[in-house]
């Protein structure tokens, strides 16, 4: 007789997304209740790509290869030490423009736009004011940009 336990135990990729090359495979993975990213390569055996063990929402792969995901409130690239922004909680899908310049950021229902400039800015939709550009949210001073950012 199949269990809750056995239905909760059972593991399987979710929403798999090609790199922009078509050489890797990246997919939401549960492992021991927490949602993992993983990617795959066709001579490659699968590799965790997101750290920390924290549980993984939203991710994209940006236009250049690199592969970049919320987790813990925090924005990452895959296999950088320190996230690309911080403190947007919660963060519910991210999509990087055709381009790879503008990375949009769905945080808790608002649209936020982060420019190659390294500023980010909330969008301002039909009946709601525009937000100040806000620093706070990067990872490196006021004013510069932080380092491969897309």
């Amino acid at each position: 007789m199949l269990t809750l336990d056995d239905l909760l135990s059972v593991r399987h990729p979710e929403r798999p997304a090609w790199s922009p090359d078509g050489s890797t495979l990246a997919f939401p993975y549960l492992v021991d209740g927490r949602r993992e990213l993983w990617t795959v390569g066709a001579d490659a055996p699968p590799a965790r790509a997101s750290g920390d063990g924290q549980g993984i929402g939203a991710f994209d792969w940006a236009p250049g290869g690199r592969l970049v995901y919320a987790a813990g409130g925090d924005v990452w690239a895959a296999g950088e030490g320190m996230p690309l922004l911080k403190g947007l909680d919660p963060v519910t899908d991210l999509r990087h423009a055709p381009g790879g310049q503008v990375l949009a950021v769905l945080v808790g229902g608002r649209l936020s736009l982060l420019g190659p400039e390294g500023r980010i800015r909330e969008v301002a939709l039909p009946g709601e004011g525009m937000a100040p550009l806000v620093d706070r949210y990067l990872r490196c001073a006021p004013g510069q940009r932080p380092p491969a950012m897309l």
